[in-house]
């Protein structure tokens, strides 16, 4: 019998080992990136998720008010808050947040929260919420 393959004692060539490297390489970049994107992803839904908690939280604040005492009680800044303010309302604040609250008619009332702060990179963000309060 004659047999047509013939086992080779030939080891890897260099240029082959270079070429493997290289897509591996360019494989791993591509996981790596994708894996960074996710995190900020991640960690841009998250800020956005407990502003938008500190926003309800304000809300929630202004409806267990007499609604008699709403306007004046945002005329003197109750819900306006810094981080400090923030942390000591029992909240995680966000990196320079700010909550403003604001008022437009008489009677019903819109009533407008806006959260503002900075993400990664220091990219200013902000979310609103507004809501109507007719003191029934």
């Amino acid at each position: 019998m004659h047999c047509r393959f013939r086992l080779s004692n030939k080891g890897v060539s260099f240029p082959e080992v270079l070429i493997a490297v290289g897509i591996l390489g360019f494989a791993l970049t591509g996981l790596l990136n994708g894996m960074v994107t996710t995190i900020n992803l991640n960690r841009v839904t998250r800020n956005t998720s407990l502003a938008l908690t500190h926003a309800e939280y304000v809300l929630e604040s202004i409806r267990s008010t007499p609604y008699m005492s709403i306007t004046s009680d945002i005329n003197t800044g109750r819900w306006t808050m810094k981080e400090k303010e923030i942390k000591d309302e029992g909240l995680v604040p966000l990196i320079n947040e700010s909550i403003t609250t604001a008022y437009s008619g008489s009677g019903p009332l819109t009533v407008t929260v806006v959260v503002k702060w900075e993400d990664t990179g220091g990219r200013k963000r902000n979310i609103e919420l507004t809501t109507i309060e007719a003191g029934l």
